[in-house]
């Protein structure tokens, strides 16, 4: 696959318009993961670096139910994931998340960063999150809010994780109520990371 998380919004959506999936209320939420080796056409530059790889996928998709509780929710859920996985599993020495306010379908992203952030911290004190009101760079892929899992290991940092809100459900079932979250993390890059291959 060229992104596993395509998939599973088509998987959400295809579920959702067979009523095999039929949320009662608005706070209902479907969660997918999935380990999934991605295959990209394009040159791959850089040692230990191959056009193959494995991507671990979290997806959670829901309605909008006011107040930005799916967001939060969500969000934190994923983050939670992170916390367990890199700092309970591997026991890297640092975690850290940065929040990137990207335009799209709400109408300020900075505020809905900043009240993430506060449930979050509310959620988890010992969660530590930047935000970035103005990233370097236009993406057109999030909306809203994109998100990066910055680890540090052996004294080094390195992003190891990306997600982001993302309007695919909302144009797939035309619904603007809508909402899906997707997060990608590198497995096989942080194989390399651990046995010095890079």
């Amino acid at each position: 696959l060229a992104d596993a998380t395509n998939v599973i919004a088509l998987h959400i959506c295809d579920l959702k318009q067979r009523k095999v999936w039929s949320p009662q209320t608005p706070a209902d939420k479907i969660r997918f993961g999935a380990i999934q080796r991605h295959v990209r056409t394009q040159q791959i530059a850089g040692k230990g670096f191959t056009p193959h790889f494995k991507i671990g996928c979290l997806v959670t998709a829901g309605y909008d139910a006011g107040s930005f509780a799916f967001e939060k929710e969500s969000l934190f859920e994923h983050i939670a994931a992170m916390k367990a996985l890199y700092l309970g599993y591997y026991k890297v020495e640092d975690l850290r998340f940065r929040f990137l306010c990207r335009p799209g379908f709400y109408p300020d992203a900075p505020d809905l960063a900043r009240e993430i952030k506060g449930y979050v911290s509310h959620q988890d004190p010992e969660v530590r999150i930047d935000i970035i009101d103005a990233p370097p760079q236009e993406n057109s892929y999030y909306k809203g809010i994109q998100y990066k899992v910055d680890i540090r290991i052996n004294g080094l940092t390195y992003e190891i994780g990306d997600g982001g809100f993302v309007d695919w459900t909302q144009q797939l079932l035309q619904n603007k109520k809508e909402r899906m979250l997707s997060t990608g993390i590198g497995f096989d890059f942080m194989y390399r990371i651990l046995n010095g291959l890079l």
